[in-house]
Formats: C-alpha cells, sequence, structure tokens
C-alpha cells in the first residue's frame, strides 16, 4: 500500500466541480445530478470521496468550528456533522450553542490547522490526523468581560468522517497522542 500522504492546511487548491451547482431559495446548494448535496460553502476540494477531499473537508471543519464558536453561530458546523454519533462533533455543536444561548463567544480564532494525514481507507469511516493549536484565546461575554481563559496547547486529533447523502459527515473527533 502507498504511504499516507500529508498536506499543510494552509495549501491552497484548485480544483473544478463537475456537477453544475445551484442554490435553493432556502440558500441551500445542491446539485444537478444524483450525487450528494452538499451543505453550502463546502469547498470543490471538500466534496471528492477521495482521501485528499477527506483532508480537505476536515480543513474546512475546523475553519467552520473557529466560525461556530468565535460569532457564535451554530449553523456553521451542524451540517458538518453526524449529530447522531457519538462522538465529539456533537458536543462542539452544543459548545456553540451554549455560546450562543449565553450571549459569549471566543474573542479570537480558537483552533489553528497545522496540517492533516489522510489514511487510506477502501471503506467508511475514513480517517483524518490532523495537527492542531488550541490557541490561547478567551471566552467572553457580550460586554467583553472575560469568562474563561483556553490555553495554548499542541493538539494531535483523529476525524472519523463519513461519506452520506450530504457528501462527508464527521462521526467522530478523538484526541490521540497527547
Amino acid at each position: 500500500t502507498p504511504p499516507p500522504s500529508t498536506t499543510a492546511a494552509t495549501t491552497p487548491t484548485t480544483t473544478t466541480s463537475t456537477k453544475p451547482v445551484t442554490t435553493t431559495p432556502s440558500g441551500s446548494a445542491t446539485t444537478s445530478s444524483s450525487g450528494p448535496t452538499f451543505p453550502k460553502g463546502v469547498p470543490a476540494a471538500a466534496q471528492k470521496r477521495t482521501p485528499e477531499g477527506a483532508k480537505a473537508f476536515a480543513a474546512y471543519f475546523v475553519k467552520q468550528l473557529n466560525v461556530a464558536w468565535t460569532t457564535p453561530d451554530p449553523s456553521a458546523i451542524e451540517p458538518l456533522c453526524d449529530l447522531g454519533a457519538a462522538g465529539s462533533c456533537s458536543s462542539y455543536a452544543r459548545t456553540a450553542r451554549d455560546l450562543k444561548g449565553k450571549g459569549q463567544r471566543y474573542d479570537g480564532d480558537p483552533v489553528t490547522a497545522n496540517s492533516f494525514l489522510s489514511i487510506i481507507s477502501a471503506k467508511d469511516p475514513q480517517q483524518v490526523f490532523g495537527s492542531l493549536t488550541q490557541e490561547r484565546r478567551n471566552v467572553v461575554d457580550r460586554y467583553g468581560k472575560v469568562i474563561l481563559t483556553d490555553a495554548k496547547k499542541e493538539l494531535k486529533i483523529l476525524f472519523s468522517l463519513n461519506w452520506t447523502k450530504a457528501g462527508w459527515k464527521v462521526s467522530a473527533i478523538k484526541r490521540t497522542g497527547n
């Protein structure tokens, strides 16, 4: 078997979609074929059922996690999660809902993606290892008062992704080796 490939999270990728995309009145993206109906905003590179597509999706998920916790807006990650799975993706969405309900938010991106490594698999779940940095950030209330501060630390994360009617979904997120 070939060795797993690595890609830095900041490496730009140019891809084109072969399916025409339209937007419905509700604002959700659809495709004209019988393929997956991807959530709005998922980049073309993350719409591929390949190890590279899985890595691109994991990177997009981290970007959307930052949106969900700084805005706060749980809808930024809920469509990307298998909310019925017993993994921490559901808890990340719950954190976004809790922040919103309490009028709180992170005062900067809480996570920086450093790199991703996809483990090539013929079946789901597709495993993607992420090297991330949890940044030193504050959770603040609507007046800017600091509620808590997260310490900066390096994280090794295993994302489990399943291919669904809506493309990739995160079924589990687990810390590894730290």
